[in-house]
């Protein structure tokens, strides 16, 4: 059996509460933008700041001490047309790509949890050295800068090295595609587990 070094004793219970400074730093570094759903123009919401950072709070308090987002989770989805313009079929779907325009609330609610999540796997080092998205410092740059090295290192050390690219852009839902268990086997294989 494969043991997971990063598995932890320590488990993430519940949240905890968010501070006024805390909102108000989530909306400065990230700005306020708004949904057409939302009941208040962002323009509105700049001038007011001050008024609302409490009511922010609360409500993400209330989301966070009860473990729901009901109401807070609609978007408006907008379909993009994909890069060069100029050369893309306008008129096929699969060219274009939905972007989804959240709540401003339920944004402020999810930057929260997602401070929260990554001080957990931060501060219990559960964080896994071979995952590049949803990671600060991680990204697709930095994933394609170590595979090119890992190439070259073997390269040098004359190992063969056979590399595997999957395009999973045919379906419709990716992810969906994808044995979650069968992936995570290939990852615990990949570094070393």
């Amino acid at each position: 059996m494969i043991e997971d070094p990063h598995k932890s004793s320590v488990t993430l219970q519940s949240f905890e509460p968010t501070t006024c400074d805390e909102v108000r730093e989530i909306v400065t570094s990230h700005g306020i933008k708004c949904s057409p759903e939302d009941p208040l123009p962002s323009t509105f919401l700049k001038l007011n700041i001050d008024f609302f950072i409490p009511i922010w709070t609360q409500l993400i308090n209330l989301s966070l001490s009860q473990g729901s987002m009901d109401c807070l989770k609609s978007a408006v989805l907008i379909p993009l047309i994909k890069d060069l313009d100029d050369l893309i079929d306008k008129d096929s779907f699969k060219n274009y790509r939905p972007v989804s325009n959240l709540l401003f609330i339920g944004k402020l609610v999810e930057r929260v949890v997602s401070k929260r999540l990554n001080e957990h796997l931060e501060i219990n080092n559960l964080n896994s050295n071979a995952q590049y998205g949803y990671r600060k410092g991680h990204s697709t740059e930095t994933l394609l800068i170590k595979v090119v090295n890992d190439l070259l290192e073997n390269c040098d050390n004359q190992k063969p090295s056979i590399l595997v690219l999957l395009d999973f852009s045919t379906f419709s839902t990716s992810f969906d595609t994808v044995d979650q268990s069968k992936l995570l086997l290939i990852s615990q294989h990949e570094i070393g587990i």
